[in-house]
């Protein structure tokens, strides 16, 4: 994975038609032969962007009923996979031979796809979807781990993207009142330059400090915030981070993240280098689902599923058996929940992922 294309996903995330770009290079990365980005909203047309060869697909798709017939993209939303997934697997054989979208696009000479599903705040959906040629076999394990390595910052993008309806953002008084969450952009010395009212109406949460900058309301958070920011600055290793904030007195556990501007991004907000925003963590005693844990912390299939059973009360040892994994691979695992948690201790992951108790600062 380079650092060129997580750049240019930043990008598109306020610049729609650079997807047009990324979906070509991950197609590449993927050996795919047509790959496209769409927006759901529940009983509106979806919105997408998709590679010059597939153009005319789009237009027909979206500005007609297919999309409301369509199989594939109903099935995927209920599903909403923890991972970049191949749709085949959760449609029949009857299915696939008759779904009008499968038929449209064999005559084009594609087939099998692979997908992940997005869950946007408010109830909106973001899917990427890319497809192979009719000619080539079904998608290979290393070209699936690259686009899931992709993954958090597919998320992230999606989580601007969907808001904005895949629309062209204008200005920073633009997107903040687009955006309908809790928002600010900074520096990468961390100075805030513009914070929405969502923000503002949160002051135990978001904490000014000295010389306009912009603390986090526990210690554990607010240095994962402050080291992010720093990180950022390094464009070699620029680090973009989804922080989690336990509960507290006037606010939910929340995530926040943070979306580098880069490219023609900053063109859009003058001076800026970051934009930052929070989403509600809405979670109950079942355990958070995996995709969430997925776009929320960065975690792969693998870490979510072992992070959702430990929230379930089940111990370390119990839940490796379950998933047919060894004690020593579950506990390196936990290791890596626990750095991308910004937790130290099971009973902390679990209260975190809950929202059921802050974590000690």
């Amino acid at each position: 994975m380079t650092y060129d294309i997580v750049d240019h996903i930043y990008e598109a995330a306020f610049v729609p038609h650079v997807w047009d770009s990324v979906l070509e290079t991950t197609d590449r990365l993927s050996d795919s032969a047509g790959g496209a980005i769409f927006s759901f909203r529940e009983g509106l047309p979806p919105r997408g962007r998709t590679v010059e060869r597939l153009r005319p697909f789009l237009h027909e798709f979206t500005t007609g009923d297919m999309w409301k017939s369509c199989h594939s993209a109903q099935r995927m939303i209920e599903a909403r996979p923890a991972a970049f997934v191949e749709v085949d697997h959760f449609l029949t054989e009857e299915e696939i031979k008759q779904d009008p979208i499968r038929v449209r696009l064999r005559a084009l000479g594609l087939e099998s796809g692979l997908c992940a599903v997005i869950p946007i705040p408010g109830g909106d959906v973001v899917t990427f979807i890319h497809m192979k040629a009719a000619t080539k076999t079904s998608y290979r394990p290393p070209e699936i781990e690259a686009m899931n390595a992709l993954r958090p910052h597919l998320a992230r993008a999606a989580l601007l993207a969907g808001r904005l309806a895949l629309e062209q953002a204008q200005s920073t008084v633009d997107v903040m009142e687009k955006l309908g969450l809790p928002a600010a952009v900074l520096t990468a010395r961390g100075r805030v330059l513009a914070a929405n009212a969502l923000l503002e109406r949160l002051p135990k949460l978001f904490i000014p400090r000295a010389h306009g900058g912009l603390s986090l309301a526990t210690n554990k958070a607010d240095a994962l915030l402050q080291t992010a920011l720093a990180e950022l600055s390094d464009e070699a290793h620029a680090a973009v981070r989804s922080i989690p904030v336990p509960a507290g007195e006037d606010h939910p556990a929340m995530v926040v993240h943070l979306l580098p501007l880069r490219r023609t991004a900053r063109d859009i907000f003058t001076r800026a280098d970051v934009l930052i925003a929070a989403t509600e963590m809405r979670l109950n005693g079942l355990g958070p689902p995996t995709e969430l844990l997925m776009g929320l912390f960065d975690l792969t299939p693998a870490e979510a599923r072992l992070a959702a059973a430990l929230t379930t009360g089940k111990s370390l040892q119990t839940a490796a058996k379950e998933q047919g994994i060894q004690f020593s691979t579950s506990r390196a695992y936990l290791s890596q929940i626990f750095r991308k948690t910004g937790t130290h201790q099971q009973s902390q992951l679990v209260a975190l992922l809950k929202g059921a108790q802050p974590l000690r600062s």
